[in-house]
Parts: structure tokens; sequence; C-alpha cells
């Protein structure tokens, strides 16, 4: 029906249908990868297993076999000791005993070897079996812990990558629980209805005085995939206005081509076409751009995925399902947009028509253009407030990280190294005196704090604590805010007993300075101080009060400004201890500077990234919008640009006129997106306090570039062509 110039201008409507087609393919393909994931892990390690804890209760085996026996929706039940943590010479891992039936029920497969039945054998993680013994196997060696003798009868299978709650068992070494061992978990297969089954085991245990909680295992796992959602939701969000925007440009480029066929219409009309005939074709025509822009677009989300595959913060699953969703999205919109413009075709007078070139734009009246015009501002102010939004979360991410950055990585941690059951060295012991060889030896250091262990207690009413026994220089090392008075040398010397307590503690115990905390194992502290912006349940004391701080301190090593190599400073503080020390096992570095540096890092600016290219097509969708509401706006003032150039206007008046309308569009919008995306990060800020925006005075510089920019190239065509029309068509012409 429409002839070559129309099909110049369908290309606006095929590029807003292709691009949306890509980005809901691949949001789809994300959302579906992850959905996969998460029903594979809940799967394969059980939908009726159940974790069961207490805060403050232990478990013996007991109360394992006599829930099993008291519940009969209790198929199976194993218990899980504390994990000890080794740091070994290769890396660190945990201890932990297990009763029969654990692996079971947790679904963990044995590679090679068997299960232990007695208390003297184990099964060891794959990772940690490829770590200390390599292509060897492990099978009947013997090990050494806590003064036993323990024979490796198994190797697990190794644990994929998306049971991230699951993942350390590949560097556990799993052995029979003793006969007086205490259980913190409880692990039940259960038959029945989850929540009602759930309910029985609470009230079993609250019947034996024991306070527990009651989780799903596919809880735990949905946990680790809610990071990932809450991306997808944003990018859905996103993806939102996108379609909105490809709607009202399919509506305004099928609008135009009609009304350049506003005559051909009117003689069909006449000859004894029927209205439901002209409906038809344009929705024919309409529907041949629409499946057209949706292959183009299905062909091009296929081939770009070998190019952006695992390069996105998720993993991308392209099937059926993704696809489907896709395209009856982008179809469902494409043939409510071209509904309008179809039906105000087949309504057409046809006397009225055949006496006109093209159409009057009574056909497209005030109030439609309004409608417009109402549309695509929105649609430009939302993009570029996402916009503001998203830059000034990268910044603020961005600048946190690196403050974090540069915080941790003039900090580093040495842990001694401990016993090793698979490494015949002794494990290290340092003591205060080591802290003080370090910085005498090493002059690229500032301050050693000695940290002498850390314990978990109970308040006289009920509140877990993290207790850290510390020296004077803890706080200055780690750039703690101080209210009142942190631990002294004296209250070291003297074991004091004091304790410097955080925020989040003195506001949910009502605490203050002067007041005295009671505390199990350490009776009744004076608080001194108090951790400014401290959230956790942490008090700090003189390390001295610590029973086991001649076990083995850490030290928290802060090195002095300037020193760029702060790997070499960490090589000499190494070196110096295994000198010291030379038959214990070598102490074990910590450093958050660098996992912040080479993981976190990345991370962020990976998926901030993906959201700015989000909001860049957005605006490059809402901009080929604007780009046809110039084409009808030119249409509707040919007559007036005609007088214009009879009058004496050149082409270059008329062509900068057009443009500067369409750049103070955008400059017009691109101030109230600025003020929406200001009011839109204090919002943010205020509900979600964890996330950090900053914004830069640069950035409205960006912005206001920006929107000219997009003006120029949007406005460039329309005005272009505009400005060449002859003047006596356009003085001709009806409007």
């Amino acid at each position: 029906m429409f002839s070559k110039p129309g099909k110049e201008r369908k290309g606006i409507a095929l590029f807003s249908i292709c691009i949306t087609v890509i980005l809901l393919i691949f949001a789809f393909g994300a959302k579906s990868a992850v959905d996969t994931a998460l029903d594979e892990v809940i799967e394969k390690t059980g939908r009726n297993v159940v974790r069961i804890y207490s805060s403050r209760d232990f478990f013996d085996k007991v109360d394992i076999e006599s829930l099993k026996a008291d519940l009969p929706s209790i198929v199976a039940a194993g218990g899980e000791t504390g994990r000890y943590t080794i740091l070994g010479s290769k890396r660190r891992y945990d201890v932990v005993g297990v009763t029969s039936g654990y692996f079971d029920i947790r679904n963990m497969k044995l590679k090679e070897g068997r299960e232990p039945r007695r208390e003297e054998e184990c099964v060891i993680g794959d990772r940690l079996r490829k770590l200390y013994f390599g292509d060897v196997s492990p099978i009947g060696k013997e090990i050494e812990y806590a003064g036993r003798r323990y024979k490796i009868v198994g190797v697990l299978e190794k644990i994929p990558d998306y049971r991230r709650s699951d993942m350390e068992a590949d560097y556990t070494l799993f052995k029979v629980a003793g006969s007086d061992e205490k259980f913190w978990v409880i692990w039940a297969k259960i038959e029945g209805n989850m929540k009602q089954v759930m309910g029985e085991i609470k009230r079993y245990f609250e019947g034996r005085g024991k306070k527990i909680h009651v989780e799903a295992q596919s809880e735990l796992y949905s946990f680790d995939f809610r990071f990932k959602y809450r991306i997808l939701k944003i990018v859905f969000a996103l993806l939102g206005i996108c379609v909105v925007l490809t709607g009202f440009n399919v509506t305004n480029t099928f609008l135009i081509l009609i009304a350049k066929k506003y005559r051909e219409i009117g003689i069909k009309r006449a000859l004894g076409a029927s209205r439901g005939r002209i409906y038809f074709e344009v929705f024919k025509e309409a529907c041949v751009t629409i499946v057209f822009g949706i292959i183009l677009g299905v062909i091009v989300a296929y081939t770009s995925l070998l190019v952006v595959e695992g390069k996105l913060p998720f993993a991308m699953k392209l099937n059926w399902k993704a696809l489907l969703y896709s395209l009856t999205v982008v179809a469902s919109t494409g043939v409510l947009a071209v509904l309008y413009p179809a039906v105000k075709a087949s309504t057409l007078d046809p006397v009225e028509a055949i006496n006109m070139r093209e159409a009057k734009f009574r056909f497209f009246g005030k109030r439609e253009r309004t409608l417009e015009v109402i549309v695509l501002s929105i649609g430009i102010i939302a993009s570029l407030a996402c916009f503001i939004i998203v830059e000034s979360f990268k910044n603020g991410t961005i600048a946190f990280i690196d403050d974090r950055i540069k915080e941790y990585e003039r900090r580093f941690v040495v842990k001694p190294g401990s016993f090793d059951v698979f490494s015949p060295l002794r494990p290290a012991r340092y003591l205060p005196s080591d802290a003080l060889y370090l910085k005498e030896n090493v002059e690229e250091i500032e301050h050693v704090a000695v940290l002498g262990g850390v314990t978990f207690e109970r308040t006289d009413n009920g509140v877990k604590v993290k207790v850290h026994g510390v020296d004077s220089v803890y706080a200055l090392v780690n750039n703690l805010d101080i209210e009142g008075q942190f631990i002294t040398e004296e209250d070291v010397s003297n074991k004091s007993m004091v304790t410097v307590v955080s925020e989040q503690l003195t506001e949910s115990l009502k605490l203050h300075i002067g007041q005295y905390l009671e505390v199990s194992r350490y009776g009744s502290l004076k608080i001194k101080g108090v951790v400014r912006e401290h959230y956790s349940n942490d008090i700090f004391v003189p390390f001295t009060l610590l029973a086991h701080w001649r076990e083995g301190c850490i030290f928290v090593i802060k090195v002095k400004k300037g020193v760029e190599n702060i790997s070499e400073v960490e090589q000499k503080v190494v070196r110096l201890l295994k000198e010291r020390y030379p038959e214990n096992s070598p102490p074990v570095i910590e450093n958050k500077g660098k996992e912040y540096a080479e993981i976190i890092k990345p991370l962020w600016r990976r998926i901030v990234l993906l959201f700015t290219f989000i909001v860049g097509i957005i605006l490059i969708v809402g901009s080929a919008g604007v780009a046809n509401l110039a084409m009808l706006n030119a249409l509707s003032r040919k007559r007036e640009i005609g007088v214009r150039m009879a009058v004496g206007a050149s082409r270059m008046d008329i062509y900068l006129m057009l443009l500067g309308e369409i750049i103070w569009f955008y400059v017009q919008n691109g101030i109230i997106g600025f003020l929406c995306g200001l009011v839109g990060i204090k919002i943010l800020s205020l509900m979600a306090p964890d996330y950090i925006f900053r914004f830069s005075p640069t950035l409205g510089a960006r912005v206001l570039l920006l929107m000219v920019s997009i003006g120029v190239i949007c406005g460039f065509l329309p005005a272009y062509k505009t400005s060449r029309m002859d003047i006596a068509e356009a003085v001709r012409s009806n409007e």
C-alpha cells in the first residue's frame, strides 16, 4: 500500500521494534537462566529438606533420634557440629562433624570411596583433595586432628558453582561426630505439607524448652539468587519504558504514512472498498513491518549472544520461553499501537480525501498531537531521570569501593598458620612481642595492632555478642570512630574489666557510657566508649581478658602513606615470621583491598554498565519517536513554512528554526528529567540507605550536552527535508 517514501519512514518503527525485541530476549533469557539454575539446585538438593538451628541452644544425638521417633513426617535427620576453621598452609578449610545419613539428606554424592561409618573415619571435599593431593587418590591415607588419627575413606563430588551455599563443602573435612559432641544444625528430610511439618518441628522443640528456627533448604538457595533477581527487576522496569515508547513510534509512523496516502485511500473508498478492507490493508501492512522487525531482532539477539556471553553479571539462557515471552510482548504492543491508525484510515470521508493531496491534520487533531508530545516527553524525562540515577549510583558505588580499596590496601591481616591436618608443621603462635618485632624490622609499617582472639558470648538478657580482644592501637589501625575512650595500654596490662561497644548494641540495649554490661564468661564490664556507625553486636575488651590469647594472636598491620607496593610489605612480613618460627606453619595474609579491587569493583562496573546501556537504548528509541514527531510537525506546518520561504526566509533559516525547536524540546525535557532525577536520588537514598548515590556538577553538564547532541541528531533529517520542499507546492498546501 505504501510507496518508497513510506518504506523509508517505516525504518524508524522497524528500528524501535528490533531494538526492543533484542533487549527483551536478553532480559527474559537472563531471567530464564536464573530461574533454571535455582530450580536445578533445589531439585538436586531436595525440595523436602529443612534446616533446624538455634541462636542460643545446641542439639545432641538424643534430640535427633527423638525427632525422628516422635514425628512420623520426618523421614531422616542428621546433625552438623560447629565448623572449626583451619588456616592451612595452602588454604583455609573447615572441619565439621556429622552423623550418619547426613550426606544422603544433603544430597552430597561421593566421587570415590564411601561414607565414614566410624569415629576415626572422614571424607574430604573435591577441591580440598586436589589442593593437597593433586591427582593422587587420598583414600586410605591417615591424618591427625585434635589428638586423634583419622582415615580418609571418601572424596565428595565437586559442588557446582551455582550452589554457592554449599561451595564451602568442597573445602571441608567431614568426620563422624563424637558421642559427646553438640550439634549446631539439624538437617531433616520430610514428607507431607512443607509449612505444616515445619510448624510441627517448631512446636516440638518449643515443648522441649528450645527456641529454634526452621527454614526450607529452597529458601537458603533462593537467598543466593536474590541479588540477581533485584537486578532483573530494575532491568524489566527500564524495559517497560522502552516498550511504551516503541508502541508510540509505531503509531506515529503509520499516522504519517496514512497522511501521505490520504487521497489514495479516498479513491479506494470511492471505488467501493469497504471500511473493513481499508482497515485490513493498513493493519496487514503494519503487521508485516512488526513481523519483519521481530525476525530481525531475533536474528541479531541470537548472534549477539556469542559476543556478550560471559560479559554480563549473570548467565543467559535463550530458550523457547524467553523467545515466546519477548515476542508476545512486542507483538501485542505493535498490534495495539497500529489499531488507532487503522481505525482512523478506515473512517475517512471519501469525498474529502479525494479532493486533497495529503491529509488535513484534523486527522490527527490537537488532542492527538498533544497526547503524542506528552507521552514522548514522559519517555524522555523518565529515561533521562533513570540515566541520572544510574550515573549517580555508579559514581557513588565506585567512589565507595575506591575508598574501601584505599582504606584496606594500606591495611592487611596476618593470621598465624594454624594446625594443618595435611602438614607436619606445627601451628604458629604469635605473641604481642612479635608485633613489636615486625614494626622494628619493616620500615614501611606504620602501626601493628594485636587481636588476641574472638569469642561469641551472651549478655545477661540473652543477646548474642561478638567479643574482640584488642590492644590500644586497634581503633587507630581500623579507623574506628570512638565516642568516649578506647582500650588503653594500661587496660591491657592491668586486665581491666572495661569494654567498648558498638552503636547498634547501645541502641538495642539502651546502654550508655559509664554503665556496666554483664557478659557470660567475662562478668561485669564497664562501658568506656562507643564505636559510632558500627552496626553489629560487637564489643571490644583488652585482649589479656581472653584466656586463649597466649595460644596465638592476630596482627592487623597498617602501612605508611606513600608505600605503593603493598605485596612487597606482605612478603617481608611472611619472610620475617618464617625465619623467626621455621618449624611452624607459615602465616596467612588477608587483604580485603585486593578482594574489592579484583572482584567487587569489576562486578559492580559490569552491573552499572548494563543499566547505562539499557537507559541509552531507551533514549535512542525515544529519540526515534521525537524524529517521527518532528516529521508530523513539519507536515502540519507545510503551508506556514511555504509562506515563510515565499516572503524571503532562506532554506537555512527554515532548517535552523525547525532544528532549534527540536533542540529546545530536548532541553526542556532535559531540565525536567534532571530535576526528576535529583528527586529520585533523594527518594532512593531514603528508601535504600545501604546504596550510595553521588551527584556531581559535571554530570549536569554532561546531561545538557547529551540533550543538545540528541536534539541535533534527531532533528537533522526532518529539518533538512522540510527546508528542501518546493515553495509553490508548500504554499498551495491545505495545511
